[in-house]
């Protein structure tokens, strides 16, 4: 049985995460509910009176999130650009933790950089990101080539993230390891399988192209 938390959980999970007090709480009730009315994560919107599940991706989705506001982005930019784009780079990377958990001292991070670029009547949004632990972070290695490129960047904890979120899961008996262990793997595996099929779709179109050239 996949792990399925409800609206009141979820909050109740990353107000703990972000150590929200209770005189704070209804602003942070409304930062939410302002992403669930964005579509974002991807099935939170359902309509009125319908109550949403929210997996264990949705719930890790809008946990970095709730991250990234802290770091100056706006709920659309991170439902449409940073999440919107680079799912599969999150599922990828929480699958990466949640197998390397008991690794302490070394974290995996997430690390990006955006930038805002207007030529002529045309705004051009470009997303950089990469994800890495601290001591994989060389001039040799994707990082270092990713930070030589790049005048800022922002990163997000994805095992802290991961850990705490867990955390609740377990104390609170929404679901077992094992459940959470089935989710992981099997969220991963299907944006493996989209990533596939995009790689496909894209031989074929060159194939296409070629004999057309």
């Amino acid at each position: 049985m996949p792990v399925e938390m409800t609206y009141g959980e979820v909050e109740a999970a990353l107000a703990e995460m972000h150590r929200i007090p209770d005189e704070k709480r209804v602003a942070f009730k409304a930062r939410l509910k302002h992403f669930q009315r964005l579509g974002f994560p991807k099935g939170a919107n359902t309509g009125t009176g319908k109550r949403v599940a929210y997996t264990l991706g949705m719930t890790l989705h809008l946990a970095v999130a709730t991250d990234l506001v802290q770091l100056g982005n706006t709920p659309e930019r991170i439902a449409n650009k940073i999440i919107g784009e680079d799912s599969s780079t999150f599922a990828r990377g929480f699958s990466r933790a949640f197998t390397e958990i008991s690794e302490s001292g070394d974290d995996l991070y997430y690390l990006f950089s955006t930038s805002t670029i207007t030529i002529g009547d045309v705004t051009h949004d470009r997303l950089r990101s990469i994800t890495c632990r601290i001591s994989e972070i060389s001039p040799e290695a994707e990082s270092g080539a990713f930070l030589n490129a790049v005048t800022r960047a922002g990163m997000v904890n994805l095992s802290k993230i991961l850990q705490q979120i867990i955390d609740y899961i377990q104390r609170e008996k929404v679901a077992t390891i094992d459940q959470i262990s089935a989710d992981m793997h099997e969220w991963a595996e299907a944006f493996q399988a989209e990533d596939a099929d995009m790689i496909a779709f894209m031989d074929r179109a060159n194939h296409v192209l070629n004999k057309k050239a």
